[in-house]
C-alpha cells in the first residue's frame, strides 16, 4: 500500500512539473510573438525610412547635379561667346549604380560631345575635372599635356582668361605640358624639358 502511494505521490509531482513548465513555456511563446511582433514593425518602419532616404538622396543629388549642369554652362559660355552651349547630365540606374552621362546642347543639337569637335570636348574636360578637384576635397592640381591643341584660335583667348581667373579664385594649380612657344605667358614658371633634362626658363615670350 505505502509503495503505491509513493508511486502516486511521485507520479502527481511529475504532472505538477509538466503543468509548470507548459505554463513556463507559455509564458516565452507569449513574449517572443511579442518581440515577434515588435520586430517585425520594426523592420516595417526601417523598410519606411529606407524609402523616404532614398527619395530624399535622389532629391539632393538632382540638384546637385543641376547645379553642376549650371555652373558648367556658365563657364563655357565664357568661352564660346556667341554660342549657346549647355550641358545636360542625364543618370542611368543600373542595378542600384548610377552613373553620368554627359550630353552637350546648343540651339538646335544635342548629342554626344564628340559630335561637336575637340575644343567643345577639351575645354568641358577641364572644368569637370577642376569642378569635380574642389567639390571633393582633392588637391587642385590639374596636368594638361597639349591642351591648346584641340581649342579653335578664335576662343583661346577666352579660355586663357578663365583659366587664370579660375586659378586665382580656386586656389589651383595647373601644369601645362605643351611644344607652343607663345604660351609661356600663361605661366607663372616655365621649364623646359630637353633629353630627359629639365631647366627653368626665366625667358618668358
Amino acid at each position: 500500500m505505502d509503495s503505491i502511494l509513493s508511486s502516486l505521490d511521485k507520479n502527481i509531482y511529475f504532472l505538477e512539473n509538466l503543468e509548470n513548465t507548459k505554463l513556463s513555456l507559455e509564458k516565452q511563446k507569449e513574449s517572443l510573438e511579442s518581440r515577434n511582433n515588435s520586430l517585425v514593425t520594426h523592420v516595417k518602419d526601417l523598410n519606411t525610412a529606407l524609402e523616404y532616404y532614398k527619395q530624399a538622396v535622389d532629391i539632393v543629388y538632382n540638384k546637385t547635379i543641376k547645379s553642376l549642369e549650371a555652373q558648367l554652362t556658365d563657364l563655357m559660355q565664357e568661352v564660346f561667346t556667341g554660342c549657346n552651349y549647355g550641358v545636360i547630365f542625364d543618370i542611368e540606374d543600373l542595378r542600384g549604380v548610377k552613373n553620368l552621362i554627359i550630353e552637350f546642347i546648343d540651339d538646335t543639337y544635342q548629342g554626344n560631345p564628340e559630335d561637336f569637335g575637340g575644343s567643345l570636348e577639351t575645354i568641358v574636360g577641364y572644368l569637370f575635372h577642376l569642378m569635380y578637384l574642389i567639390k571633393s576635397g582633392k588637391p587642385r592640381i590639374l596636368f594638361m599635356d597639349e591642351f591648346f591643341r584641340d581649342v579653335n584660335d578664335e576662343y583661346l583667348g577666352n579660355l586663357i582668361e578663365l583659366i587664370n581667373r579660375l586659378t586665382k579664385s580656386t586656389n589651383s594649380v595647373n601644369v601645362l605640358i605643351t611644344h607652343i612657344e607663345e604660351l609661356k605667358c600663361l605661366s607663372e614658371a616655365v621649364y623646359t624639358v630637353r633629353e630627359g633634362n629639365y631647366e627653368l626658363d626665366n625667358c618668358k615670350v
